[in-house]
């Protein structure tokens, strides 16, 4: 099991350039303050999972498949957070396995606040796994409206990857495994952090679900430009990721 105390320790002290980090949820236990989003997802449970407890998120096909509805995850409200990391790791679906095709998306929101008004950016980053079996990395944007696949990243079933979106004042930083992947800087400049953070998949209307684990949410406080987030973040990354066996 994890210790919360030891990995705030462990992230202050170890992650250059951060002025305080807080480890947010380690889903060692279920937290009640995670509250339905869209749809509620058809598993939302602490499973063991590759040697630690971790939070499996699953979603079967029900009638709002492929809708606005579509969407199955949860929501915690997280007040003055400006910067987010999360690990996950989306196993084969078994369909995949069985040469049957299935999509996959699990995706890390955040909701731009003033502190007052929320709603005022939607930074989203997301894996995706499509029917034939291929993947990628997208972000929203929230601008255009539209998916924006990360071209040169690499998107593996059966892997953890470090996720993280911050707020930088000016725009907003998107990282993989500490490495900056796209910064948007069309934010609304009244924007002073994320109100809350979401964790979703979608289901397609498939005849199997699939499922695949979130672990260690966090909020790495990194103060300076994007460059120095980038390295805070990845730092980050390494640490959380060093436990695992591959």
């Amino acid at each position: 099991m994890k210790s919360k105390l030891l990995y705030a320790a462990l992230l202050m002290s170890t992650v250059t350039g951060v002025a305080n980090a807080t480890v947010i949820d380690t889903f060692d236990t279920m937290n009640p303050g995670w509250t339905v989003d869209r749809s509620n997802p058809a598993t939302w449970e602490i499973a063991n999972f590759d040697g630690d407890n971790r939070l499996k998120h699953g979603v079967k096909n029900d009638p709002n498949a492929n809708t606005w509805y579509g969407y199955q995850g949860k929501s915690l409200l997280t007040p003055g957070l400006t910067s987010v990391v999360v690990d996950l790791y989306v196993p084969t679906p078994e369909r995949l396995v069985t040469g049957a095709p299935q999509e996959v998306s699990f995706s890390l929101w955040a909701n731009g606040t003033d502190g007052i008004n929320d709603q005022l950016a939607w930074p989203v980053l997301g894996f995706r796994g499509f029917a034939n079996g291929t993947t990628a990395w997208r972000i929203f944007d929230d601008e255009g409206g539209s998916w924006v696949a990360l071209a040169g990243q690499t998107a593996n079933y059966n892997t953890w990857y470090n996720l993280g979106i911050a707020y930088t004042g000016s725009s907003i930083v998107y990282t993989i495994n500490g490495a900056t992947v796209y910064t948007d800087t069309v934010v609304d400049p009244s924007i002073t952090g994320f109100k809350n953070v979401i964790l979703q998949a979608y289901n397609f209307g498939t005849d199997q679900g699939y499922s695949g684990y979130w672990d260690n949410l966090g909020e790495p406080s990194v103060p300076g430009p994007a460059a120095a987030i980038s390295m805070g973040l990845g730092l980050l990354g390494v640490r959380l990721r060093s436990r695992r066996t591959r």
